[in-house]
């Protein structure tokens, strides 16, 4: 389960890469025009900013996963996945299990091993 939760973060974070990569080539196009030449100097930092934007999901999911393993955070009653990230429905706040998709209210997580979030 844990592979099938980080290879998904892993492919959003490829994307974002690739999303990235064209970026940079299209600003390397574009510096080369005398009348975009003053944007030359920005578009070292645009790099660090895109590679660092890359990163984020697979950084946060790594140390989520983490934590569930070792038995802190929330877990899914049904499955024992780690939950996702608090959201708002229409009768009471929920989480979203990383494993099964499940939708669980505050009542099934609070109870769980990892204790309140």
């Amino acid at each position: 389960m844990i592979t099938n939760i980080f290879m998904k973060t892993v492919c959003v974070s490829l994307v974002l890469a690739g999303i990235g990569a064209v970026a940079i080539a299209a600003t390397g196009q574009i510096t080369q025009s005398p009348l975009f030449s003053g944007l030359a100097p920005l578009t070292a930092n645009l790099t660090w900013v895109i590679v660092a934007l890359a990163l984020m999901p697979v950084v946060s999911t790594t140390v989520r996963l983490l934590l569930w393993n070792q038995g802190y955070g929330v877990m899914c009653d049904r499955c024992g996945g780690p939950l996702g990230r608090e959201k708002s429905g229409r009768y009471s706040i929920y989480r979203t299990c990383m494993g099964c998709g499940a939708n669980r209210n505050e009542k099934h997580w609070l109870t769980q091993r990892g204790g309140a979030p």
